[in-house]
């Protein structure tokens, strides 16, 4: 389903952006 690889897409994006930022922290 191309709906649910984008919210997994943008989920993982997001997690990665988050632990990007604690780390820059």
């Amino acid at each position: 389903d191309i709906k649910g690889n984008d919210v997994s897409l943008a989920t993982y994006r997001g997690k990665v952006l988050l632990i990007v930022n604690v780390a820059s922290m």
